[in-house]
């Protein structure tokens, strides 16, 4: 239980209100006793796809339930910082909620429908889907490319004039042929670091995906010569995550561009680097 008063509840009385399965959440800003659940509706029947319950522990009840057009079950949920929109994210499409205009159901519920929904075309799988710091777009890493696509909300006078195909997220910029395994924002959003396979890092500029700079990564260190790096058992070692971690001790040397990143590999092996 997350906040609020336990008034002598005991757990096995919140498990007919509470969803049994997740596969992603994300916690209201306005009021933290508010989560957004990812559903997973197992099968999937004709017409149904996955769910996003709303739940306030506070009160011990189910606040929403959103039917979406997500066939694979959801990987990413996120509310936007001023609980505006939610962003939600699967294997083969992402849909952007916005808040209820008349607000009945307080902090956190969005309207029933989707404002806007992106259906990624057949033999294209989303992996990665990072939201920008500043919320105005998200960038997405699937097994063909690395996208980045327009979050702010339209105007209804705007989608309208927007053709049928174009009322999805609007794309921003596109780089081919990156098949990423692990992204991070460093930078203040501006930059952008992603890894496309187990031996490097390569940074990006954010605003047009350009590259910048690449890292080599010392798994394997001193022998480098053998990209991509093997495991014992012969498959292929991948960077699993990238996280900054701004030195706030030394603010002065952040603030003039230099990054420290941890780095993890799918070998359980951490690293930490400055770029």
């Amino acid at each position: 239980k997350l906040g609020g008063q336990t008034n002598g509840s005991h757990e096995h009385m919140y498990t007919d209100r509470f969803p049994e399965k997740v596969t992603t959440m994300s916690m209201c800003p306005l009021d933290n006793n508010i989560i957004a659940f990812g559903v997973p509706v197992v099968p999937v029947e004709d017409g149904v796809a996955n769910l996003i319950e709303l739940v306030n522990f506070a009160q011990s009840a189910r606040i929403q339930t959103l039917r979406t057009c997500h066939q694979l079950p959801m990987v990413e949920l996120d509310y936007s910082p001023d609980s505006e929109q939610l962003l939600s994210c699967s294997g083969d499409c992402i849909q952007v909620w916005c808040k209820e205009t008349l607000e009945t159901r307080g902090p956190g519920a969005m309207e029933d429908k989707a404002e806007r929904t992106l259906m990624l075309p057949k033999g294209t799988t989303l992996r990665i889907a990072k939201v920008h710091p500043a919320w105005t777009s998200v960038l997405l890493a699937t097994n063909e490319a690395l996208e980045v696509r327009e979050l702010r909300r339209c105007s209804p006078e705007t989608l309208q004039l927007r053709e049928p195909d174009d009322r999805g997220l609007v794309l921003k910029w596109r780089r081919e042929n990156m098949q990423v395994t692990a992204a991070a924002f460093i930078a203040q959003g501006n930059m952008l670091v992603v890894s496309d396979r187990g031996d490097r890092l390569l940074l990006l500029n954010y605003h047009g995906l350009h590259a910048a700079k690449r890292t080599v990564l010392p798994w394997d260190s001193p022998a480098l010569s053998r990209p991509p790096v093997r495991t014992s058992d012969c498959s292929v070692c991948t960077v699993t995550a990238i996280t900054e971690c701004p030195d706030v001790a030394r603010s002065e040397e952040w603030r003039s561009g230099v990054s420290h990143l941890a780095v993890s590999n799918s070998r359980g092996e951490v690293v930490f680097i400055k770029i």
